[in-house]
């Protein structure tokens, strides 16, 4: 099996750096057709996700759906249910750190968390430069029923994203940039590893109660417009590339991959804070 650092766990741990109350996030995505690489075939993606938590917890649930041109693949629609718990805060002097664990079970249709449960422990210590800066490294752990994997965490923070002017954070799975005009307005643009893992059905015609890894990078350019101060509201596009789904057998053997060509779309997030 694959590490499966996917974007939700992304985004908790960004959320472990800087929140301090209850939120909650819709947000809805659409990739247009894009071709399946060696096939007359494409697909178009759509998603749908929804997630809460505040500085301590993130719970959340995401749904994918799939159009498949020629109907070759069954595969429809896949789910996904994770929780993640994460605390930071400062050690001595400038020596900070940051510390969590995620649980996620990807799924087509049979929910069973001891086959398609992956466990997500992590830390990071950071050392703040100065008022603006921060830099931060660790290790991060991954455990499923495929591969279990490790992977280093380094990154450097510049300015929360509230800030008035720029801000931004250099690191993996995702590194983002904000230059915000007004507590109304700002301009964002991301760019994010996106890595999942799912079982398959039993009825599936790509590997019968197998899994399949969706990996890709992932862009996007978008305004952020904060119209209360609870409420934010998100939009732009978005391009996926080096999109692949890797596929398995029901016992963690890889069989072949699925390579989907670059697509573009669009996407809107509402987020409330309390």
């Amino acid at each position: 099996m694959n590490f499966v650092k996917s974007s939700v766990f992304a985004a908790a741990a960004l959320v472990s750096f800087s929140a301090n109350a209850f939120y909650i996030n819709a947000t809805g995505s659409y990739d247009g057709k894009a071709d399946l690489k060696d096939s007359n075939q494409d697909v178009e993606i759509s998603s749908y996700r929804i997630f809460g938590g505040n500085e301590f917890l993130t719970l959340g649930y995401k749904k994918t759906e799939f159009d498949w041109s020629d109907g070759r693949y069954n595969l429809d629609s896949l789910n996904y249910l994770y929780a993640d718990i994460h605390y930071g805060g400062a050690i001595a002097g400038n020596f900070t750190y940051h510390a969590g664990i995620g649980l996620s079970s990807g799924f087509e249709d049979d929910y069973n968390l001891s086959e398609n449960y992956s466990i997500s422990p992590r830390i990071a210590f950071g050392y703040k430069f100065n008022q603006d800066w921060e830099g931060f490294a660790g290790v991060a752990t991954q455990f499923n029923e495929v591969e279990n994997k490790f992977l280093p965490i380094i990154g450097v923070k510049y300015r929360d994203d509230g800030a008035l002017g720029f801000s931004g954070s250099i690191a993996y799975p995702a590194t983002k940039a904000t230059y915000r005009f007004s507590q109304f307005l700002a301009l964002n643009a991301t760019m994010l590893v996106h890595q999942e893992l799912y079982q398959l059905s039993d009825s599936s015609n790509i590997s019968r109660e197998g899994y399949i890894f969706d990996e890709s990078v992932g862009t996007s350019f978008g305004v952020s417009i904060t119209p209360l101060k609870m409420l934010t509201i998100d939009a732009g596009l978005n391009t996926y590339f080096n999109h692949e789904y890797t596929v398995y057998d029901k016992n963690g053997n890889e069989l072949r991959s699925i390579e989907v060509d670059p697509s573009a779309g669009a996407y809107v997030n509402v987020r409330a804070a309390f």
